[in-house]
C-alpha cells in the first residue's frame, strides 16, 4: 500500500468515528443528520441497517450500532485499497506485456 492509500484509509476511518460521536449520545437519542452521514460514509455495507432503522431511529442498541459502523468501515478501507491495489498490478502486468511486444 502507498502512503497516500494508508493517509487516506485512516483519514476515512477518523471521520466514521467522528460521525459516530456526533451521532449518537448513548442516552437513547440520535441526532438525525449525523447519522443519515455516517450511513452514507460507510455505504454499501450500511444498506443492511435499513432492516434495524426502526431501532436507529428510536436509539437502541447504540453501542451494536457503534460496532457495526466500525465494522463497515473497515471492510470499506479493505475493498477499496484491494481495488486499487489490484488495478496498479493489472496496470503494470499491462506496461509490462507492452515493452516485452515492443522488444
Amino acid at each position: 500500500m502507498s502512503k497516500s492509500q494508508i493517509t487516506f484509509s485512516l483519514i476515512y476511518f477518523l471521520a466514521v468515528v467522528a460521525c459516530i460521536q456526533l451521532a449518537f449520545d448513548y442516552k437513547g437519542a440520535i441526532d438525525t443528520t449525523w447519522t443519515f452521514v455516517l450511513v452514507l460514509l460507510t455505504l454499501p455495507c450500511s444498506l443492511i441497517s435499513i432492516i434495524f432503522a426502526w431501532s436507529l431511529i428510536h436509539g437502541a442498541g447504540l453501542e451494536f450500532f457503534t460496532y457495526m459502523y466500525l465494522l463497515f468501515a473497515g471492510i470499506n478501507v479493505v475493498w477499496v485499497n484491494t481495488i486499487i491495489n489490484y488495478s496498479r498490478k493489472s496496470k503494470k502486468a499491462d506496461a509490462d506485456r507492452n515493452d516485452l511486444s515492443d522488444a
